[in-house]
């Protein structure tokens, strides 16, 4: 079994820390896994060996995109998925909206209805028959 380095350098060139040498603080069982260093500011960050190696540092960007049949493939389910959950969201919040207006012209109906039913409006009056607005109910000034 190889020995586990003291330290190790980040090569790929996207991470934050690229061209740092860390602190190891645990060696992954498992090459898939990531190593836990020491960050600069004291911290244990996990890295992905891949990141780790020296190749990482060399890529090729090109103007176009290559993917395979299956990625391709799973990549429009992807979307699908996705545009189908968005029309059914859509559908909901308009179907909600319409319903909310709908409960609120009810509503103002209704008030309207009841508020030229033709019944009599009365006061509500306080102990001393006088009205909530100070002024004295046509009741109270007949008494007088």
């Amino acid at each position: 079994m190889s020995s586990v380095p003291a330290t190790v350098t980040v090569y790929y060139p996207f991470h934050p820390l690229v061209n740092h040498t860390l602190v190891v603080i645990t060696w992954p069982r498992k090459p898939a896994h990531a190593v836990t260093v020491k960050h600069p500011d004291g911290n244990a960050v996990k890295i992905p060996l891949w990141m780790l190696q020296p190749d990482a540092a060399s890529f090729h960007l090109s103007e176009q995109i290559e993917l395979s049949a299956g990625a391709l493939s799973a990549l429009v389910g992807l979307l699908t998925l996705h545009a189908s959950t968005m029309v059914e969201v859509q559908s909901q919040r308009e179907q909600t909206h319409a319903t909310t207006h709908v409960h609120t012209r009810e509503r103002i109906r209704n008030a309207k209805k009841t508020a030229n039913a033709g019944s009599p409006r009365t006061k509500a009056l306080r102990t001393d028959d006088a009205s909530h607005s100070g002024t004295p109910s046509t009741d109270s000034r007949r008494k007088r």
